[in-house]
């Protein structure tokens, strides 16, 4: 063989043998800095040591926490915000829940819960309503230092009239709520507030009905009045003796008959002083029949 033809294949081997030498440094390095990740985001160093959960006075969130793994000592890494905050969501009582992962050791969990607003007897059944009409709990009796109510008929859990009643008790003030109870007998709703009769005609636009009998009460209407609210922006208040129609508002009168037409309220009589409201409120007449 010829000599040089001999050095020629000496040198391409070595040159590849050389070249599978750096490939194979090459991916020792590769799977060292893989392994070295790998350890260090399972390692102390990476993994929760500071768990905060802010907002947790009645939910499982604890709980749920755990079957989703976000405990102490878990890389931060393997933890899915996403998915943990569906699991919470699913929680009847949290509203809202933000995961926040605090770089390299801390999870922050903020929780915001349901605020109850109103015990509803519901297909012969007690439950506990947020203001959304949200089931938060059911039991055998009502606490009776909240609003109580009672529907008639049966009724889905998530039918618009559990939302409506709801609404109706977030907005009354917690001072009222004691001893207070709003009634729905197919298409005509009833509240007793204070010792208020309120009349709310049908179970629709109970929020807004509810904020101006709030308002009506707080304004010093004459204990025993009954109030008519079947239409929210157009009140009616029927003191308990004899008196005047008198319409008070923003510069705007409404007539007695469309304040107490569709009740029956008679509103032949003679003028008495005006009822002082909230601000926020619609024109109200005062009707005595």
């Amino acid at each position: 063989m010829d000599r040089r033809l001999a050095v020629r294949r000496a040198q391409v081997a070595e040159e590849r043998a050389r070249r599978n030498l750096v490939r194979l440094f090459g991916l020792l390095v590769v799977v060292g800095v893989v392994a070295a990740l790998i350890w260090l985001a399972r390692s102390p160093f990476l993994s929760v040591d500071d768990l905060v959960l802010e907002g947790v006075e009645h939910s499982d969130a604890t709980a749920i926490l755990q079957k989703q793994a976000v405990v102490e000592g878990r890389p931060l890494l393997l933890i899915r915000t996403g998915r943990v905050e569906e699991a919470l969501l699913r929680d009847p009582w949290v509203s809202d829940a933000t995961i926040q992962l605090e770089w390299p050791t801390g999870v922050r969990v903020s929780i915001t819960e349901r605020v109850p607003a109103v015990w509803a007897l519901v297909n012969d059944q007690w439950s506990m309503l947020a203001g959304d009409g949200t089931i938060l709990h059911r039991g055998p009796e009502p606490d009776q230092s909240m609003m109580v109510s009672t529907i008639s008929g049966e009724v889905d859990v998530r039918s618009a009239v559990l939302a409506e009643v709801a609404g109706f008790a977030a907005e009354i003030p917690v001072v009222f709520r004691d001893g207070s109870r709003i009634d729905i007998n197919g298409e005509e709703a009833t509240a007793v507030i204070e010792g208020f009769s309120i009349r709310l005609g049908r179970p629709v636009d109970l929020a807004d009905k509810g904020r101006v009998a709030a308002g009506l009460i707080a304004s010093g209407v004459e204990h025993g009045s009954e109030l008519v609210l079947t239409s929210p922006l157009n009140p009616a208040v029927r003191p308990p003796r004899g008196g005047t129609t008198v319409p008070v508002g923003k510069g705007e009168e409404a007539t007695p008959e469309d304040a107490g037409a569709e009740d029956g309220v008679s509103t032949d009589t003679e003028p008495a002083p005006a009822t002082t409201v909230p601000e926020e409120t619609a024109p109200i007449t005062t009707v005595v029949g």
